[in-house]
């Protein structure tokens, strides 16, 4: 079957608060924290925010929540995993909680968004007035989402992860190759050389 978006989640946007000299620590996540697959990359320490609670508290990420890469060219979707830290959203991210987990599961949700058909109806939902492409809300929200059973949804999980391990061995085995060539080329050529004269 077929639901729209907005039949299945709750959506947010993140804050757009600066970081101050006091306020709560906290981890404040932008999309360059996280590759296109939604992995995350790297954490920066935690930022001290402006104690706005309310607007905190709506950006403020739960496990199972959906990030969305609202702003930019990339709309990659996160699955924020239990093991994930404590954190708050930029502006540039929408946050989807899915509100009936016995018809969709978020990480099938977030799997679902990151496959590249889906990726190419989120890029035709971009509002081309703004000045920074953005996914449009609404149009977001009319997104049609296929809904199979949850022991399918679960099997395309599976083979989704099992994707992901493979490519980053893969990315790692070739940033490996990549060091060792470099290291070869420096060490054979650099007697060859000329030296740098003080």
């Amino acid at each position: 079957m077929l639901i729209p978006l907005d039949h299945i989640v709750d959506i947010q946007i993140g804050m757009a608060l600066r970081p101050a000299k006091t306020g709560e620590p906290i981890i404040f996540f932008n999309p360059g924290d996280f590759d296109e697959y939604g992995r995350l990359l790297s954490m920066e320490p935690p930022t001290r925010l402006s104690p706005v609670s309310d607007i905190m508290e709506r950006a403020r990420i739960r496990p199972d929540d959906i990030l969305l890469m609202g702003k930019g060219s990339r709309h990659s979707a996160i699955f924020y995993r239990e093991k994930y830290p404590r954190a708050v959203a930029s502006a540039a991210f929408y946050i989807l909680r899915v509100n009936e987990p016995d018809v969709v599961l978020p990480e099938f949700l977030a799997c679902y968004l990151n496959q590249p058909g889906t990726q190419t109806l989120l890029d035709r939902r971009v509002s081309s007035s703004a000045t920074v492409p953005t996914l449009n809300k609404k149009d977001l929200l009319d997104l049609p989402i296929p809904i199979p059973s949850m022991d399918t949804q679960r099997r395309l999980i599976n083979l989704y992860n099992t994707f992901l391990t493979i490519q980053g061995l893969h990315q790692q085995i070739t940033d490996h190759h990549q060091n060792l060539i470099t290291e070869c080329f420096s060490t054979t050529l650099s007697p060859l050389l000329p030296r740098e004269t003080a």
